[in-house]
């Protein structure tokens, strides 16, 4: 928690695409109907098919020659092999089309599309992830860095004084942590990134809740 995961994703995906690149925040009510396509009722009767956020944007990479990315933030929340459905198979193998079940259109994920997912490891939801969903990304861990929170003190010409005492505060805490529990539960740096006069109110009303939440 607190490391900048999707402040990191974004960065990433305007460097692939400063234009066409969109945010999901996925959950556990997220579907596969709001991700690849639906059926959905209409208000004079009857029903019609409903293109998902995910099958919009494949089409329209497959019209572009510019790169696409979607960022598929806590991407751990939801049930990611339902929400996924076909496409365990089409993101391993791009431009091979698939039939999509309720439309029997082919979906096509193009070599344009980057897909970026953010999850946290210390929630347990992690665990469950598909073996063989594991395997069609590639995996970066983002450790919390104590000399981001510097860098910022140092732009924004903060008290060094404070910044000695939120260091020690945050290896203290960091290193009881990964004694007890291991590097997934260590407390990032983002947490810190704010004028030292929010500094007491963080560490009473965020930090120290989750603290006591997985040490207790």
């Amino acid at each position: 928690p607190g490391v900048g995961k999707t402040y990191i994703a974004i960065k990433i995906a305007k460097e692939i695409s400063q234009r066409n690149w969109t945010i999901i925040q996925l959950h556990p009510s997220y579907s596969y109907e709001d991700f690849i396509e639906g059926i959905r009722p209409k208000t004079d009767g009857g029903f019609y098919i409903k293109d998902g956020i995910f099958k919009k944007i494949c089409k329209n990479a497959l019209n572009s020659d510019g790169n696409f990315v979607i960022i598929l933030d806590e991407i751990s929340r939801c049930n990611i092999i339902q929400v996924f459905g076909e496409l365990l198979y089409a993101l391993e193998y791009r431009n091979k089309p698939i039939i999509l079940p309720y439309s029997n259109e082919e979906l096509l994920v193009p070599e344009n599309l980057y897909i970026i997912g953010t999850m946290n490891s210390a929630d347990r939801s992690v665990h469950n992830l598909d073996i063989a969903l594991r395997r069609r990304f590639i995996f970066i861990e983002i450790l919390p860095d104590f000399n981001v929170i510097r860098e910022f003190y140092i732009q924004n010409n903060y008290d060094f004084e404070t910044l000695e005492k939120i260091e020690k505060f945050f290896n203290f805490i960091n290193d009881l942590i990964m004694r007890k529990l291991g590097s997934e539960f260590l407390i990032g740096h983002s947490y810190f990134l704010i004028e030292p006069s929010e500094i007491k109110n963080v560490v009473k009303f965020k930090i120290l809740p989750i603290l006591n939440s997985i040490l207790s």
